[in-house]
């Protein structure tokens, strides 16, 4: 909230609920407009929707006696990465209850952009309705693993642990006539990220978990990703964040 001549008297939380009281002196605001050219009658800003001031009369017998002006809070503005991680924090959880969902599930291979959508999900909606899996291959590495084992206890959520390593030589066996003299490269390595974004959504369907995808704003940008594997899901919660923020 400003005051006539545009400085700050109150501010709100932000992306968070809120209520403020403050003092308005409205006559201020009125003197102030008469010496404001904006203001004049001849201005086109008059004939705009939503620039007419409307005066409320409360009482005909107004109180004369001096009221004590209200105490102001005084809120630090957060920092530029703590707002964005506010405003993710407030819109996931809309997302995700506005759209009748409770509980989410998420991929986590032990790396940073999955491990902030897991922090960013506990707050949102509370430990108890986030689910960490994790879904190791031949080509995971022991890291990897413990990072992820590590970053679940560290939030007090659900790990469940699936292993993608026979639905993938399933789909190596069954590809093999059709990549005949071919060399292995990326079609491969995408296969692991499309069985895994195949387990994640066939818990979805099963328990009515909203899966979070982890890509970030740079990885989209560039191509760095799998589409129908890690982009698989029902909201990105970082999409707009560059690595750099992430």
């Amino acid at each position: 909230m400003i005051d006539e001549r545009g400085y700050l008297i109150a501010r709100g939380k932000q992306f968070e609920e809120d209520f403020i009281v403050a003092d308005l002196d409205i006559e201020a605001v009125f003197r102030a407009r008469l010496h404001d050219p904006r203001w004049r009658k001849e201005s086109p800003l008059l004939g705009k929707t939503g620039w007419h001031q409307t005066k409320t009369i409360v009482s005909q017998t107004p109180d004369h006696n001096q009221k004590p002006p209200i105490k102001l809070r005084h809120i630090t503005a957060l920092e530029p990465a703590a707002e964005v991680y506010q405003a993710l924090v407030l819109g996931t959880r809309d997302y995700i209850h506005k759209n009748g969902f409770k509980k989410v599930v998420i991929g986590l291979s032990g790396g940073i952009d999955s491990a902030i959508v897991a922090t960013i999900a506990v707050d949102a909606l509370g430990k108890d309705n986030v689910i960490g899996i994790s879904m190791p291959s031949r080509y995971s590495s022991t890291g990897s693993v413990t990072d992820t084992q590590k970053l679940t206890q560290n939030l007090g959520i659900k790990l469940k642990t699936i292993s993608i390593e026979k639905p993938f030589q399933a789909y190596l066996e069954t590809l093999t006539e059709s990549f005949t003299g071919a060399k292995p490269d990326s079609a491969e390595e995408n296969l692991q990220a499309r069985v895994r974004g195949n387990l994640l959504m066939a818990l979805s369907n099963k328990f009515g978990w909203l899966v979070l995808t982890t890509g970030n704003k740079s990885e989209m940008a560039t191509g760095y990703t799998t589409l129908y594997g890690d982009m698989a899901g029902g909201f990105a919660v970082i999409k707009d964040v560059p690595k750099t923020l992430v």
